[in-house]
């Protein structure tokens, strides 16, 4: 039986929190972000990672965060907190699979307060640790921890955990399984066992993770399995948790977005067709990409995928010094396992694709749009595009790529606006360096159509961005 650790750490919603009426424990909200830090910077001692989940965490629900490290650490060295700082947070640790060198921990709080949206893991080795992925899942009706973190490795295309044995049925089961070595894949699957339907989140196959969930109709002994396309060395944990009325559901009205995919290409590494794996949970598909310099900046040319979705150019990308481009797919058939292939002009340079998975959007979603550049000579937060909505309580996506400094946070607009890259303390200032090449992307839900400007905020206030590009578009709920 593999060993576990179980310890503890402390640390305006979009739509009004509705309470749930069921006993059924369900998907809130999730986010998979490729975060390795590569030639970044060390994960040097006391240093926090940041992921940030699209919505605030809605009142009571559980948020589940899996982190992949290089090495095998006690799980003392690491902690969760978030922006709230009064939840309650439990790490335990997977197994390490030496041949790839990749050690798998998870963090999860039980009964989140209102408004818990950003996860920060830092880690106290006096190693630093030069590579990460993280993603997260959030559930409503789930009331306490019904399993250890079970895990295993090993080297098949199934990864399998080691054993779970639910007291009662009906349990939430998450699922985290992580490609550890070079062997590429082209799809994750999720499991297909007696007694539960698992479903994918955020599955990544060009930087090798996938989560899967489910509801465990039994309390007969499980082996929550996943299979990948192609055999390589793996490591994968599992945990159950009991269900019961508790928490907020997703809104069931209204525009909302359900989940983030960050994908991140580096030189080299992806072709002009790259196949991509997503969930989509929702009717709209958005791809914001920003990345590049100059003439080696690549751009997404033409999106197509296996729900036959009719994608389409939300704007004409721009590129100064960075590239900012925007694609979005109406009016999608929901498939957690969705594949889709990128058409791209060129195969150098370097970028990173935020994939939204939006529900309640309209059958013709796209409102206002626009693109804008700049070259801030001046350092300090950067105002950098405005729109003016056609439309109330919609969705407006915004992108910003810098040549200079790195973007931590949304200024404005202030309300119903949130910041979605990811951030690392110990990130190089001027990249272009993971999580998300120091770029900025933002939500924002309008509640009217007030026109508003998006200001991001610098990490250093005395560096300028130099020359600077970005790109907006509004989608309109149903």
């Amino acid at each position: 039986m593999p060993r576990y650790y179980l310890q503890t750490t402390r640390g305006h919603t979009a739509t009004p929190p509705v309470p749930s009426a069921s006993s059924t424990p369900d998907l809130v909200q999730y986010v998979s972000k490729a975060t390795a830090i590569g030639a970044g910077g060390a994960w040097s001692v006391g240093t926090n990672i940041s992921l940030p989940f699209p919505n605030p965490g809605r009142s009571g629900n559980c948020m589940v965060v899996f982190v992949q490290v290089p090495g095998d650490w006690p799980i003392a060295d690491f902690a969760a907190t978030d922006n709230i700082g009064t939840n309650t947070w439990v790490r335990l640790k997977g197994s390490y699979n030496a041949t790839g060198d990749v050690m798998l921990m998870a963090f999860y709080a039980l009964n989140v307060a209102a408004g818990t949206r950003t996860v920060n893991v830092s880690q106290n080795t006096s190693t630093g640790l030069f590579g990460f992925q993280s993603m997260g899942m959030e559930f409503c009706n789930v009331t306490a921890i019904d399993g250890a973190a079970l895990s295993t490795t090993g080297n098949s295309s199934t990864m399998t955990t080691a054993r779970l044995t639910p007291a009662q049925t009906g349990d939430l089961m998450v699922y985290a399984g992580v490609r550890v070595t070079s062997v590429t894949t082209t799809s994750f699957t999720a499991g297909s066992q007696s007694n539960i339907t698992w479903k994918l989140a955020g599955p990544n196959i060009f930087n090798g993770f996938a989560m899967q969930w489910g509801v465990y109709n039994s309390t007969s002994a499980i082996n929550p399995q996943m299979t990948m396309a192609t055999s390589t060395q793996w490591t994968a944990m599992a945990l159950a948790f009991k269900a019961g009325v508790q928490g907020t559901a997703r809104p069931s009205t209204g525009i909302y977005v359900i989940g983030n995919t960050g994908i991140d290409f580096r030189p080299g590494n992806f072709a002009t067709t790259q196949v991509m794996q997503v969930s989509r949970y929702g009717n709209l598909g958005i791809v914001g990409f920003v990345g590049g310099v100059a003439a080696n900046a690549p751009t997404i040319t033409a999106i197509t995928d296996t729900e036959s979705t009719s994608w389409s150019t939300a704007f004409t990308s721009v590129v100064n010094d960075s590239r900012v481009g925007m694609l979005y797919g109406p009016n999608a058939t929901p498939n957690p396992s969705s594949l889709m292939t990128l058409t791209l002009n060129i195969s150098t340079g370097d970028f990173t694709a935020q994939c939204l998975d939006v529900s309640g959007a309209a059958v013709s979603p796209l409102g206002a749009f626009g693109t804008a550049t700049g070259n801030q000579s001046v350092a300090g937060d950067n105002s950098c595009i405005s729109i003016t909505p056609t439309a109330s309580n919609g969705l407006v996506y915004c992108e910003m790529g810098v040549a200079f400094n790195t973007n931590v946070g949304l200024t404005a607009p202030a309300s119903n606006g949130y910041f979605i890259s990811s951030t690392f303390d110990n990130q190089d200032l001027d990249g272009p360096s993971t999580p998300d090449e120091n770029n900025a992307w933002a939500i924002w839900y309008n509640p009217n159509t007030s026109a508003q400007t998006f200001t991001f905020h610098m990490r250093n206030g005395s560096e300028a961005n130099g020359n600077w590009a970005a790109g907006i578009a509004e989608f309109k709920a149903a």
